[in-house]
């Protein structure tokens, strides 16, 4: 297969992305919500993370939408699924980025990364800046460490409604 230029392999990864999209809202639109308790409290067990948190990271995400596309980086990247699994994971993720319109799949690639996150900073909160920036919040300044703390505090908060809720 000839070469694609950069533009034209993102036009390619956004239509492939869309067409995934569609494909699950015919299939897993009566499921979605049901999968997210035990995908969330599974994928938290697998990479010892507190289900709670990838759950709130979803939220403040994609408001748990499993149909989520962020096509507005700024950047050239997407994100897709309701936890927002950037682009840049697309050679990791391999053939399975057409799969992330699956909330469970989607959950699971979720919790790998920021159990990568965690590697490098810990439980804490730097690790869910991670999730977001790629970096630890004392790495970032300015108005990235500004968007970033916002983020991070709008996740803690839900972390707070979600064990509130529970009891």
């Amino acid at each position: 297969m000839p070469s694609l230029s950069g533009k034209q392999d993102m036009r390619r990864i956004v239509a492939r992305a869309l067409l995934c999209n569609f494909i699950c809202c015919l299939f897993f639109i009566g499921m979605a919500h049901g999968a997210d308790e035990y995908c969330f409290y599974q994928a938290g067990r697998f990479y010892n993370i507190s289900p709670d948190l990838l759950r709130a990271i979803s939220k403040v995400e994609s408001s748990l939408n499993p149909f989520a596309l962020n096509l507005n980086n700024g950047n050239g990247s997407i994100d897709v699924c309701h936890m927002q699994v950037n682009s840049c994971w697309k050679d990791t993720i391999g053939s399975g980025w057409d799969y992330l319109g699956n909330p469970c799949y989607c959950t699971y690639w979720g919790a790998y990364i920021l159990g990568l996150c965690i590697t490098r900073y810990g439980q804490t909160w730097d690790a869910v800046s991670c999730y977001n920036s790629n970096k630890a919040l004392y790495e970032l300044e300015g108005e990235k460490l500004e968007k970033v703390r916002g983020y991070v505090i709008r996740v803690a908060r839900e972390v707070k409604m979600i064990k509130e809720m529970q009891q």
